[in-house]
């Protein structure tokens, strides 16, 4: 379809449209308006009607208005009148005035007068029952309640309705007031709705409600007016395209509605406003007719013909397919740029078109050589995967085989490729049974390709082949799989070199967890990598997991750090025989021997260090041991040289002392001045007793015979010589509480004093930073034949997490010698080592009873089992005298 067609379909096709929508639009409102005029008409034509019924009402109004007030009605109340005169006045005012009803109602609510005209039967009578019921005494017509006031309506009657008014009749008297009412009635029938035809020129009829067999229109029309206000609202609808109709409702005197009230009316105006529709419609048509044949003559002179001359023009150009014409229509619209831009383009395409065939025929030539190097690339794959040492299988969906090279004859032990071709590749392999090789086969059927998937082979049932397998699917154009092309590697030799690394992996393994030193291995950020069961026993810790991550300065302590020995390694290469301390998690040190070497990998794997521990912390503490009895025995040499010099210093003393005690005897017996004697005597003996405690002392010291030893004495002893200390003397609370029925332990003297004094020393160094500084010394007999020693203090407390520790060989809580500051005591770790060592000499044990911020209490405990024969004789001698003497 040409552009044109398509411009005049499409401009028809909005033509119709247009109008199409505009009839619609026109139809819909001039019928919506109109109806609505009509409607409005309509109720108009209905008010005339009501205003017509209204107007009679007025007419009986004025009439009983003024009749009431004569002196006629009034003559009815008078009851020396005749009767008949009354009956005779009565038809006269019945057809004087038109009326069909007129009543006389007296006070007391009884008919004076009344008579009734039946239209039926062309006659006069009296009131009938069905009026009188609505004159009855009460009833709203008879109301002599309501002061000069008339009430008018429309009662209900067999007959008919009818229109009633009643008034008050005045008395004609000077006593004034109401005597009664006067009541007209007229038939609201078909002469009073031809009479309001004609006067309003309508169709007008009424119907009762709830009358049998109503038309369809008037029982739609009661039950919508019944359903709004139903004395107020007017009804509208049309009967067919001729004729409309309006309803009202008509309410009796109590307000109930009784009769509809029909209006129709000619549809004159919604008819004019059809012939107003068609009239415009038709116009329309006619502007669309006009404007449709004026359009395209208009399209056709400025854009079709144009078009044309340019389609014409670009045809030329491409039957004779010659790039060098132009275009030559001219003029100032679109149309001209767009053929200015067609002349740009024939012209860069007619200087392209030279390039476009020397590309052509540069391209041939490179396709040419493409072609050539494709053959030869296709010869050498060929060749490749001819000659390739791995196994190339094409096998279709099913692994059937289609195709392979020669290493597939070799690696399936057969020698023609006929006899692989058409066969399955699982029965070639001899993995028909392999569920591992069906899984491998569904996954590459799921996947389209499988990676290094390892089998063993058996050929002729013994031969084991290791193979790796790899596969790719092969799809068409529609992307669906075709084929598949399997790749089988021979890797026998390589899996015996995999199984000999992992041997050799093993042994070295074996060599690494079972060597009796510890061994292992830390970056050179310092994190362990790896270690033995060896180093991790020498730690103390029960899983390698815990070592592995840590940092090597967690467990480096003296004389050298972590980092400083990776330092050291990295400078040198190698560490050897380096001696220095490890310190557990638990807190305890031990000392190691250390050798160590930088290990440099390949390219891609950074160095790290490699080291061997040795525990030597048994070999350290015996030296440490044969140190310590060096100097003990060096101290012992030293305290028998300074016991020989003071044994002989207090002997050398006690010559004089005693020379000097004897004059001061002579002296007080010759009578002098016995006061300052007595001084002097007290003091020489002060002097004797220091004398005599110091070669006591010295004679224990050196006597290392064992004998029976009184503790509470050898406490005695030997806290006076602390005496010498001023701090202990002066600072420090004390209190010694001995048991006075102690027994005798046997032993050397040295080995308990030295113990027990050392414990003591122990406590003193314990209070010393501390304000209240107290010391109390206990002892007593326990009833396991033991005795209890008990040293207080008042320091701050020994942690729990070293209260194990206390008694271990170089554990010391306080600072070295040396170290500390002034004043402050200092210490080995040798000290209470040595108290647990000799207590234990004789089967005793120290116990630790500490609290934080409070103090500790050390208790001594020695079995009684080592008292001597001679000692335990003279108890049981004074416990048999004691047993003589009380009885």
């Amino acid at each position: 379809m040409t552009l044109r067609k398509k411009t005049l379909l499409l401009l028809g096709a909005m033509v119709l449209f247009i109008l199409l929508s505009l009839y619609s639009t026109s139809q819909l409102i001039f019928r919506y308006n109109y109806e609505k005029i009509e409607a409005r008409t309509t109720k108009s034509n209905l008010e005339r009607v009501k205003t017509g019924i209204a107007e009679e009402l007025n007419r009986l109004h004025s009439e009983t208005e003024s009749l009431a007030a004569s002196a006629l009605i009034a003559d009815f109340f008078n009851q020396d009148q005749n009767p008949a005169s009354y009956a005779i006045t009565t038809q006269k005012l019945l057809t004087l005035h038109d009326l069909d009803l007129i009543a006389v109602i007296d006070s007391g609510g009884s008919i004076v007068q009344g008579m009734l005209y039946n239209p039926n039967l062309d006659l006069l009578s009296e009131v009938p029952p069905d009026i009188q019921s609505h004159l009855s005494t009460g009833g709203l017509l008879v109301n002599q309640g309501i002061a000069d006031s008339s009430i008018s309506g429309i009662i209900r009657l067999p007959d008919g309705p009818m229109l009633v008014i009643s008034s008050q009749v005045e008395l004609s008297d000077s006593t004034g007031g109401a005597q009664g009412r006067l009541i007209f009635g007229c038939y609201f029938d078909e002469a009073m709705i031809r009479k309001m035809a004609l006067e309003t020129r309508l169709w007008v009829n009424f119907h009762f409600i709830g009358e049998e067999n109503l038309p369809r229109d008037i029982q739609i029309a009661v039950k919508s007016l019944l359903e709004d206000s139903p004395t107020d609202s007017v009804y509208v609808q049309s009967l067919g395209d001729h004729t409309v109709s309006a309803y009202t409702l008509l309410s009796d005197i109590y307000g109930q509605p009784i009769i509809i009230v029909r209006v129709e009316v000619p549809r004159e105006v919604y008819r004019e406003g059809i012939s107003q529709a068609k009239y415009f419609t038709f116009a329309m048509l006619i502007f669309a007719f006009v404007l449709g044949a004026i359009i395209p003559w208009i399209l056709e002179k400025l854009i079709f013909s144009r078009l044309s001359r340019l389609h014409e023009e670009i045809k030329s150009i491409s039957d004779r397919q010659d790039l060098s014409g132009r275009l030559s229509l001219s003029g100032r619209d679109e149309l001209t740029g767009l053929i200015s831009e067609i002349n740009k383009m024939l012209k860069s395409l007619e200087g392209n078109e030279t390039k476009l065939q020397d590309y052509s025929q540069r391209l041939e030539v490179l396709v040419s050589q493409k072609m050539n190097e494709l053959q030869v690339s296709e010869e050498m794959l060929r060749s490749i995967i001819l000659y390739s040492p791995a196994a190339i299988f094409l096998t279709n969906t099913n692994g059937i085989i289609i195709d392979c090279n020669q290493a597939a004859l070799a690696l399936t032990r057969r020698r023609r490729m006929k006899d692989l071709m058409t066969k399955p590749l699982a029965k070639i392999l001899n993995l028909e049974e392999s569920t591992y090789f069906a899984k491998g086969w569904e996954r590459l059927a799921q996947q389209g390709s499988l990676r290094n998937e390892e089998y063993e082979i058996c050929f002729d049932g013994e031969e084991i082949v290791y193979t790796e397998f790899c596969a790719s699917e092969i799809r068409d154009h529609n992307n669906n799989p075709t084929n598949y092309v399997v790749i089988i590697r021979d890797i026998s030799e390589r899996m015996l070199y995999i199984k000999a690394l992992e041997l050799s992996e093993h042994r070295y393994k074996q060599l690494f967890d079972r060597n009796l030193a510890g061994v292992f291995s830390l970056s050179l950020e310092g994190v362990f990598l790896d270690c033995n069961e060896s180093f991790k026993n020498i730690l103390g810790i029960e899983s390698k997991d815990q070592i592995i991550g840590t940092k090597v300065d967690r467990y480096y302590k003296k004389p050298i750090t972590g980092s400083a020995f990776i330092s050291l390694v990295r400078q040198y290469g190698i560490v050897s025989n380096l001696e220095h301390q490890f310190e557990r998690p638990d807190g305890d040190t031990i000392w190691v021997l250390e050798n160590a070497s930088l290990v440099q990998t390949g390219d891609f794997e950074e160095p790290y260090v490699l080291a061997t521990v040795f525990d030597i912390t048994d070999a350290k503490l015996t030296q440490q041991r044969e140190r310590e009895m060096e100097l003990e025995l060096m101290q012992q040499s030293k305290l028998a040289s300074v016991g020989l010099l003071s044994a002989g210093i207090a002997h050398n003393l006690n010559v004089p002392l005693h020379a000097i005690m004897s004059q001061i005897e002579m002296m007080q017996l010759t009578g002098n001045d016995s006061s300052y004697l007595d001084d002097m005597m007290k003091q020489v003996q002060l002097m004797s007793d220091i004398s005599d405690n110091i070669l006591k002392k010295t004679r224990n010291e050196q006597n290392q015979e064992k004998k029976d030893i009184d503790i509470n004495e050898l406490l005695r002893e030997e806290l006076k010589f602390l005496n010498a200390d001023l701090v202990f003397k002066h600072s420090i609370t004390k209190d010694f509480e001995f048991d006075p029925d102690l027994p005798r332990v046997r032993g050397v003297y040295s080995d308990f004093s030295q113990a027990i004094m050392n414990c003591v020393k122990n406590a003193i160094d314990a209070i010393h930073h501390t304000e209240v500084k107290l010391l109390s010394v206990r002892t007593r007999a326990c009833e396991d034949n033991e005795i209890l020693i008990e040293i207080e203090d008042s320091g701050s407390g020994i942690p729990k997490e070293i209260q194990d520790r206390i008694f271990k060989p170089f554990f010391t809580t306080k600072p070295l010698a040396g170290e500390q500051q002034e004043g402050e005591p200092f210490g080995t770790g040798l000290g209470l080592s040595s108290s647990l060592n000799l207590i234990e000499k004789y089967n005793g044990r120290i116990e630790i009873d500490s609290k934080m911020d409070e103090g500790t209490t050390m208790r001594i405990y020695i079995p009684t089992a080592c008292v001597g024969e001679n000692y335990k004789m003279k108890l049981e001698t004074e416990a048999l005298e004691e047993e003589i003497i009380s009885s």
